[in-house]
């Protein structure tokens, strides 16, 4: 698994020549050892990046926070996190306020009904509502989004920042 780390990649061809990885590099939230290795290093943490798929989905991820606490290193932890917005685990509130600094990077393509179509099933109600619960957290949660310019949204970028300064947000930066 090392040379997963650094990005190799072997692909084998199947019986109808179709080829795939051989190691799959995605699949890290599955993987004993991967996270073994995290929690015998513990210790020395004091930043951890976690990206998906949609991290707030990775239930393995608590298990390490709540390891973090427990210890209680957590206070020399910053976390990170790239997100879609659609969804925060109720518990990760609890988690988060016992680390140095959250930091969460919503990725976003549109608004309203553009989102729902660029990022289905994701519904623009939903990442809304989760932004405005991030957004009034108190303490040591700071915001930032970003989005990806394609043809299906390069005429409406404005929306969003339209959106994002007709909601005033004070915690919500941009990258």
């Amino acid at each position: 698994y090392y040379e997963e780390a650094i990005g190799v990649v072997k692909l084998v061809e199947d019986d109808k020549g179709n080829w795939s990885p051989e190691n799959d590099l995605y699949d890290w939230v599955d993987r004993d050892h991967f996270w073994s290795d995290v929690e015998e290093n513990m210790d020395h943490l004091t930043y951890i990046h976690t990206v998906g798929g949609e991290p707030m989905l990775i239930e393995r991820q608590f298990d390490l926070l709540e390891k973090c606490i427990e210890k209680d290193i957590a206070k020399n932890i910053e976390l990170e996190y790239n997100s879609n917005g659609t969804v925060i685990p109720p518990k990760a509130w609890e988690y988060w306020k016992h680390f140095k600094t959250v930091k969460i990077g919503l990725s976003l393509d549109g608004t309203g009904k553009l989102n729902d179509y660029i990022r289905y099933p994701s519904k623009w109600h939903t990442i809304e509502r989760n932004i405005k619960k991030l957004e009034s957290y108190e303490g040591n949660l700071h915001l930032w989004f970003t989005y990806t310019v394609q043809v299906l949204n390069v005429f409406y970028l404005n929306d969003i920042l339209k959106w994002k300064i007709s909601n005033e947000f004070e915690n919500f930066g941009a990258s």
